[in-house]
């Protein structure tokens, strides 16, 4: 979520994790179709609100700032368990990000993502 409260909630609940990768561009964004892209300074004021609630994992936590296109090669191939996609809504988007992602995750892993609908 854009205040990691998501992200909390799971380096919480999951004390298994031992690490947890926070993607996220914390920035407006034209053309993106998300609920909340909101301006630069209200997504300055999410992230720092973000890097505050999930501090108590922060030796756990790594933090890309950056769209999946933009940052998904600083995670390596095959090295993920799950996943959990959350970017921009648009068909073109959606296809984007799951192929940037699909590549990081280990067989067997999972996919969890945000809204998704029986047709597009």
């Amino acid at each position: 979520m854009l205040e990691g409260e998501f992200a909390a909630r799971v380096l919480e609940d999951c004390p298994g994790i031992s690490r947890y990768w926070m993607l996220d561009p914390w920035r407006h964004l034209s053309g993106w179709d998300k609920p909340f892209n909101i301006d630069d300074d209200a997504f300055e004021a999410a992230f720092h609100k973000t890097l505050s609630v999930t501090d108590f994992a922060r030796e756990k936590r790594e933090v890309l700032r950056g769209t999946t296109r933009e940052m998904i090669d600083e995670i390596k191939d095959a090295s993920l368990d799950a996943a959990y996609v959350d970017g921009d809504h648009t068909l073109r988007g959606i296809v984007l990000d799951l192929i940037s992602v699909w590549p990081k995750l280990k067989d067997g892993a999972l996919l969890f993502g945000d809204d998704f609908s029986p047709s597009v």
